[in-house]
């Protein structure tokens, strides 16, 4: 199942999350968006891969979404464990700049047992490496459970980087519904 927005209403803004874990995403992003020079000069894919782990309804989807808005990028969402086609077809949909978000990946892959025929490991570690993709891509991968995911699926070079996405706080879940209802409301 595919889930492409091409006009999102979200923003990194409102997107309510540690505010460390959110500067150093957004500087991770930009980096990544003003870095394709650096790729190019030493002969490496412009492509990069992103974790977010944690508790389920953390906003990991709604943070996917935001920097994909904030980049100006294309949107595409798999949920691998309900895919029809197989995995491989995915990436001919992919040309320009885009954020493909492969949704609670520890649901379609406990380790290297895939849940769906269609969605083989060694494909989705070709998609990972960028073999098969345009360059100017990030991918993304969610998940709640880190610990049932293979080392090899996010290695460094495939997964660049790692976010944990934890409860929210006292003061984030203020923020949250005050953004929500337009209000100042102390809980």
């Amino acid at each position: 199942i595919l889930k492409k927005w091409l006009k999102l209403e979200f923003s990194l803004n409102k997107v309510i999350i540690n505010e460390k874990i959110k500067c150093d995403l957004i500087s991770y992003i930009d980096n990544f968006k003003n870095g394709q020079k650096w790729y190019n000069e030493r002969h490496v894919r412009y492509k990069t891969g992103i974790l977010l782990e944690g508790e389920p309804g953390n906003g990991k989807t709604s943070l996917a979404l935001s920097i994909a808005q904030h980049l100006g990028y294309q949107y595409l969402s798999v949920n691998l464990a309900d895919l029809a086609i197989p995995l491989d077809n995915i990436t001919t949909q992919c040309s320009g700049k885009y954020v493909i978000v492969f949704e609670d990946i520890d649901v379609c892959f406990n380790m290297r047992e895939s849940s769906n025929p269609k969605v083989s490991f060694d494909s989705m570690l070709k998609i990972l490496d960028g073999y098969s993709l345009d360059e100017n891509i990030i991918i993304i991968l969610t998940t709640n459970h880190i610990e049932k995911l293979d080392p090899a699926l996010i290695r460094s070079g495939r997964i660049d980087k790692i976010f944990e996405i934890k409860n929210p706080t006292k003061i984030e879940i203020e923020e949250y519904v005050n953004i929500f209802f337009n209000c100042d409301i102390k809980l």
